[in-house]
């Protein structure tokens, strides 16, 4: 945890805010292009399915090693000077973080997932990490992510995690790269050797072992799998099923498994407070409105039963979710896209 936290009284513990930017503060606190703080670029790759995910140091010249070190100073600034919320992971549940709402992590405290601890366990030990040879193919090709690591001058380590679209190889045979020349006006000239493209940003931030998840697409893309949100699903579903009898409930459950964003959907869905008071009359007057077909059917009980349609996965949970909405005023009827509701 961040510093100064141990020596708060037992009866009122910082909060994931407070405990963010003070993170934020204490990561802002030196000047990251001196030479008093170390400064690491790490490309995550996965070369082989059998060997799984390695990293590889990038051998950096102090002019780029600088220039990561000022755009890493000016994201963690940004998120520093913004205000936001930062919510506290609550086991079982999917993360949760887009729009200036992030999640909060204590590593430490986590328990069932492996997926975590075996990523960051070789993000403790730079020094084992080999050098990045761009000749080694089949981890270039299967670039994941890369971390900008900063070990501090108090020896303490912050980790900013990339994964959104972050880098591109261009490879000479398959792309004209141009450059702009120094000395000649509008002159350009041909990159004949193999750039890496880096995408600026930074999806997750960790100081030791408080993470904070910026954006959940990115982590669920630097830590798939992650186990307490799999363990958690078959809970949430069989909860929902106890509300609505659902028609092809063990296919549901293998879908939703297999995708993260069915999985947040599920969680928003036991979340919401209209969830609470939605009864089958109510899906079927939302069915009728929005001509979803036959979903709600009679069953052999003389009650109702929800049908889900592999063909279309989306459906059942959209209508649970309340994502089927109309305009007072225009009359028309809309299907809301990404909807994210805050509890």
């Amino acid at each position: 945890m961040v510093e100064g936290s141990q020596s708060q009284p037992t009866d009122s513990p910082l909060s994931s805010e407070e405990i963010f930017s003070r993170a934020l503060t204490e990561a802002l606190a030196s000047d990251l292009t001196s030479h008093d703080v170390m400064l690491n670029v790490l490309l995550a790759g996965e070369p082989s399915k059998v060997r799984g995910l390695e990293y590889r140091r990038l051998n950096m010249d102090n002019g780029l090693r600088n220039r990561f070190a000022e755009i890493t100073a000016e994201k963690l600034s940004a998120l520093r000077d913004t205000g936001h919320e930062v919510h506290p992971y609550v086991a079982g549940t999917t993360i949760e973080a887009d729009k200036g709402i992030f999640t909060h992590l204590d590593v430490a405290a986590l328990e069932n997932s492996e997926v975590i601890h075996s990523r960051l366990a070789s993000l403790r030990s730079l020094d084992t990490i080999p050098l990045f040879d761009h000749s080694e193919r089949p981890f270039l090709n299967n670039l994941r992510f890369y971390v900008v690591a900063v070990d501090m001058p108090n020896d303490r380590r912050v980790f900013c995690f990339r994964a959104r679209e972050w880098v591109k190889s261009f490879e000479t045979n398959r792309t004209i790269v141009a450059r702009l020349t120094t000395g000649e006006y509008n002159k350009y000239d041909v990159v004949e050797d193999r750039p890496l493209i880096f995408d600026e940003g930074v999806d997750i931030f960790m100081l030791e072992d408080d993470l904070f998840v910026i954006d959940s697409n990115a982590f669920s893309k630097v830590f798939p799998k992650f186990e307490p949100v799999l363990a958690q699903a078959e809970d949430v579903l069989s909860h929902i099923n106890e509300r609505f009898t659902i028609d092809g409930y063990d296919e549901l459950l293998t879908d939703c498994k297999r995708d993260r964003r069915k999985m947040g959907k599920l969680n928003s869905i036991i979340k919401s407070e209209h969830f609470k008071h939605l009864d089958f009359t109510k899906l079927q007057a939302t069915c009728a409105k929005h001509h979803l077909g036959d979903m709600i059917q009679p069953d052999s009980n003389g009650g109702f039963k929800v049908v889900y349609d592999p063909k279309q996965k989306w459906k059942i949970l959209k209508l649970l979710n309340d994502d089927y909405v109309s305009s007072s005023t225009t009359d028309t009827n809309y299907e809301i896209i990404g909807n994210k509701r805050r509890t």
